[in-house]
Order: C-alpha cells, then sequence, then structure tokens
C-alpha cells in the first residue's frame, strides 16, 4: 500500500484519478510506471515495456485501486460507498463523548512494537487502509535495533535515537504536529474526537509506551482510550463505555500527536527509497543519546551482555526476552514489507531487493529458533532459568550471524540507491 484514502473519500475523484493515470500511459509518463506496475503483466517491466502495451480504463482502475491498498476497483468502491452512507463513529452517552470501533492493542499478535501498534489501531479507525507491517517499513522501525548497558526495555521503542516519525507521516501524508501549552492541547483532543479523529499519546496508563486516546468525560476533564497495558485490568471507575476503554491515569504522557492535518503523500517508489536511508542511518548512527546505542554497536553491546557471566540476572533475563521479540517483531515486518514492494523496482534493483528479502527472512527463521515466540498479552516473558549460559551462547552467536547478514543488507541498500534513476 502506498496512498492513503482521505477520511471522506469521493468516488468521482477516484474515477478522475484512474482516467489521469491511463492518459499519463498514452503520453509515456513515466510517473505512472510505479503504479501500473501493480500489475501482474506488467510487473518488473521497463518503462518502456509497460509504454508498449495498450492499456484499458479497467486496468488503470484496477491498479489504482492496489495502490490504494484494495484487491480491486469494486473492492475500493464499496469501501468509499461504505464510508459515504456511514453514520460517524462518533458516540455520545450522557456526559461521555468516544469513536467507535477502535481496536484492543496488546503484545503477543505479532504487533509488539507499541509505536507502530498504536498507529495502526489509529488510522485503521479513520479509514485508512495500512498495515503493521507497511507502517514498520514506511517509517523504517523494521530496520532498527538499539539497547542500552542497562538494558532498559525503553531501548525498543523506535524513537529512542532516531526519527522514525517523519518519514511515515511523510510517505501516508499526515502532517502530525503537537502543542504545547495544556490548555490549547486538551482542547484539540477534545475537537479531534468530536471530529471521529482519535490522537496518538506516549505513557497516557500504566508504563512508558504507545496508546490511543478515544474519547473524553466531563467536557475534556478526563480522557480514555486503548494502551498495550491494558491487560492488567482497571479499577470499575476507570472503565468507559461497552468499548471498555481505560482512563488515560497518565495523560499527557511523555508525548500527545494530532493526526487531523493531512498533506500530499510521497509517491510509493519514494517512500520506499526513503526507507532504505533510515536503515543505512540506524546501522551506521554512533552517536549516544541518553546513553542509547544502535545499529551494528547495539548487536555488540547485546552480545557482551549475554556472555557477561556476574552481570546477567533476573531483571536481564526478562528484559533480553523483550528485545528479542521487538527484534524478531520488526525483522518480519522488514521481508513482508519489502516483499510487498519488489514491483516497485526492476530489473536487478529488483534482484538486490530480492536478496534483502531473504536476508530478513533467514534473521527472522534464527530468532525463531532462539525462542518461540510466546504470543502472550505481557511484554517481559523471559526467566532467569530460561537463559543459562548455554542458552545465552547459542543466541551470542545468532546475534553475530545476524550482525553480518546486516552488513549484507546495508551493501545491498547502498547498491539499490546507486543504481536509483
Amino acid at each position: 500500500m502506498s496512498r492513503t484514502l482521505p477520511l471522506r473519500p469521493d468516488l468521482t475523484q477516484l474515477k478522475h484519478q484512474a482516467k489521469d493515470l491511463l492518459h499519463a500511459h498514452q503520453r509515456k509518463d513515466a510517473s505512472a510506471c510505479a503504479v501500473l506496475r501493480r500489475l501482474r503483466r506488467f510487473e518488473g517491466a521497463a518503462d518502456a515495456a509497460v509504454f508498449a502495451q495498450p492499456l484499458a480504463l479497467h486496468e488503470a482502475q484496477y491498479a489504482l485501486a492496489m495502490e490504494y491498498g484494495f484487491a480491486s476497483w469494486n473492492a475500493m468502491k464499496r469501501h468509499v460507498e461504505k464510508v459515504a452512507g456511514r453514520p460517524s463513529a462518533v458516540r455520545r452517552e450522557k456526559d461521555l463523548t468516544y469513536i467507535a470501533g477502535l481496536e484492543r492493542l496488546r503484545f503477543g499478535r505479532w504487533r509488539d512494537c507499541t509505536y507502530g501498534g498504536a498507529v495502526t489501531g489509529l488510522l485503521n479507525t479513520i479509514a485508512v487502509p495500512v498495515t503493521y507491517e507497511q507502517v514498520m517499513g514506511l517509517s523504517g522501525a523494521c530496520y532498527r535495533i538499539c539497547m542500552k548497558p542497562d538494558w532498559c526495555p525503553s531501548a525498543g521503542m523506535p524513537q529512542c535515537g532516531y526519527d522514525v516519525e517523519r518519514p511515515l507521516y511523510r510517505a501516508l501524508g499526515f502532517d502530525v504536529y503537537r502543542i504545547g501549552n495544556e490548555g490549547e492541547r486538551r482542547q484539540r483532543v477534545v475537537a479531534c474526537i468530536d471530529r471521529g479523529i482519535p490522537v496518538l499519546c506516549g505513557e497516557m496508563r500504566g508504563w512508558p509506551e504507545w496508546g490511543v486516546i478515544a474519547g473524553y468525560a466531563d467536557n475534556g476533564r478526563l480522557f480514555y482510550g486503548r494502551t498495550y497495558a491494558d491487560y492488567g485490568g482497571a479499577e470499575p471507575d476507570e472503565v468507559f463505555t461497552e468499548s471498555r476503554y481505560f482512563l488515560a491515569n497518565k495523560y499527557p504522557g511523555f508525548d500527545v500527536q494530532f493526526f487531523d492535518r493531512r498533506c500530499e503523500p510521497l509517491p510509493p517508489r519514494d517512500a520506499l527509497k526513503q526507507s532504505f536511508g533510515v536503515c543505512i542511518g540506524t546501522l551506521n548512527q554512533e552517536s549516544e543519546q541518553l546513553g542509547y546505542t544502535r545499529g551494528y554497536q547495539a548487536y555488540e553491546l547485546w552480545i557482551s551482555g549475554l556472555e557477561d557471566l556476574a552481570g546477567f540476572d533476573v531483571f536481564t533475563a526478562g528484559t533480553n526476552g523483550y528485545h528479542l521479540d521487538c527484534l524478531r517483531d520488526a525483522r518480519r515486518c522488514a521481508y513482508i514489507y519489502l516483499e510487498q514492494s519488489l514491483g516497485l523496482l526492476q530489473d536487478g534493483n529488483r534482484r538486490r531487493l530480492e536478496k534483502v528479502v531473504t536476508l530478513f527472512k533467514a534473521m527472522y527463521s534464527k530468532l525463531m529458533a532462539v525462542a518461540p515466540y510466546s504470543g502472550t498479552e505481557t511484554s517481559f516473558n523471559g526467566r532467569d532459568e530460561d537463559w543459562g549460559m548455554t542458552k545465552r551462547e547459542e543466541f551470542a552467536n545468532v546475534l553475530r550471524e545476524l550482525c553480518g547478514m546486516e552488513r549484507q543488507v546495508e551493501a545491498e541498500f547502498r547498491a539499490i540507491l546507486g543504481a536509483w534513476d
């Protein structure tokens, strides 16, 4: 998926876009080729080969629909008609106002990056058909690895040390912003909820992870929504609506982001290129920020910690399992996102990207062999006895292998960018 529909898409405008795509093909406009390669007969074809064959309007419509993340033009048409005739998701009950339909956030279902999961849930609620894997790929969070000497679990948060937000918002076409003044911020949260647009919040409940504000009470004195800490339950007076949204008892936490402004999204090929740059940047970032190390240095720190006989304790055993889950989840997203993007490249660059997909699949498989995916809702699943010295040595050797494979990925990405046209 490369483009996102607006909150209230217009079918007439989409028909015009399909005709524009058809006309671009007729005048041999190279900018149309990335979309047309969504068609099976043009997949991997050079621009000249795309222009050499006739194109029908229904094919242009089909390609455009796939560009927006739908299986067919009719599927997109049904979605647009449903949205156009759909009543507002905003519900009002006495002094409660909330957005219905925000999915539950939880670990253990291959959405272990709380930022990626919260953003995906937020966007899906406002009818942006983006997947968790696409959010992780477009942001570049699928490529990152970060550690601290004390193995702090906060290192698993994508924002620690590298900007993954700006690439994602540029790719999807959102002008996300923050408000410093608390009074104005509360007013904007209320205004967004009234319009049916949830708000992203860091550490709104429980520990410092991401969640989504989806409602308010008492004219905005209280906020509530979903977080990854919800599995722990809440007091009866902290549960709102039949959807069981929980009180944001730590609002505003460490960050509040608003998604009610849109901008022009990046063309799909440009978004893919941008993600390659994020990968190279995060792997090679050497300067420490707040004690975090990233990329190759993070691998070295992790390996040395596993081999430390005296320093490995119950806490590091638990956080080791958490960091393993984060890395495994990220590399799984990397191969899925890139595999879905193969049609955007051709010839030598496509072959290079296919090699990268194979490398990320191998990384994921090696991490799965170290320990099974627990699938539990809690984030800290490791125990001291799970990580005896033999097991740690095995894992350290796997991380060495992965570090070498990451260098191969970097080399392929640099080659792709060097041959970019």
